[in-house]
């Protein structure tokens, strides 16, 4: 049991967490139950834990030549403490076009065929954009750095979040394609590991000419 989930997954919301019921984790049964979607308990009353939002944002898109360089990233950009790390294909905003979602907010991304959204924030905004900032220095020496747009207008980076967020509608009743359905869904994957897990399913999804939009919360480690 303890091989099985040796990797360290921050988002866990679509399985069995059995390994939260070992002794050495504390035998944490509200962890090991969340994903568990109504299969072993219903909950009748929770008490949450909430976490403060930070008013100041600053949204920073990365392109990339494809969505597993983007997914390869992930760990040097977590490294910089975002708020929000999350990710997409090129066939998401493919299918956007061909259905009309958005056209305009498209248009905002930069180049690239995968992209990343990273959202730095903080109660100050001098220090959101600082963190922004340094992050981008850092790109910016990398040998092959990514295409990077700063967004600062709150209206701007609505729509760049709508973009994101469209991703369910986006995959539907795509013209000139077969129907799609929901098949895979909140994949949990280390972080570390989402470049690699994104080839591997990619090629898995070639091998049964299967056709799907990567995109979700890469900073989690969370794929739909």
């Amino acid at each position: 049991m303890q091989a099985r989930y040796a990797s360290q997954c921050r988002r866990r919301v679509s399985g069995y967490n059995l390994n939260e019921l070992l002794p050495e984790n504390g035998f944490n049964i509200a962890r090991a139950l969340v994903g568990t979607e109504g299969t072993c308990v219903a909950v009748l009353e929770a008490k949450l834990h909430l976490i403060p939002q930070r008013r100041q944002r600053m949204l920073v898109v990365l392109g990339y030549q494809s969505v597993y360089e983007a997914g390869d990233h992930v760990p040097q950009i977590m490294q910089h403490k975002p708020v929000g790390l999350e990710g997409m294909d090129d066939n998401l905003v493919q299918y956007m076009k061909l259905k009309g979602l958005h056209p305009e907010d498209v248009q905002l991304l930069p180049d690239g065929a995968g992209w990343l959204l990273v959202e730095f924030g903080d109660d100050a905004k001098e220090r959101a954009d600082a963190a922004a900032v340094k992050l981008i220095e850092e790109l910016k020496r990398c040998a092959s750095p990514p295409s990077i747009k700063v967004f600062e207008d709150p209206w701007e980076e609505q729509n760049v979040w709508e973009v994101r967020e469209s991703g369910h509608g986006a995959t539907a009743h795509v013209p000139n394609m077969d129907e799609a359905h929901p098949g895979w869904e909140d994949a949990a994957v280390a972080p570390e590991n989402v470049g690699k897990y994104l080839r591997e399913f990619r090629e898995l999804l070639k091998e049964f000419d299967y056709q799907c939009a990567l995109y979700g919360h890469f900073g989690q480690g969370c794929i739909h």
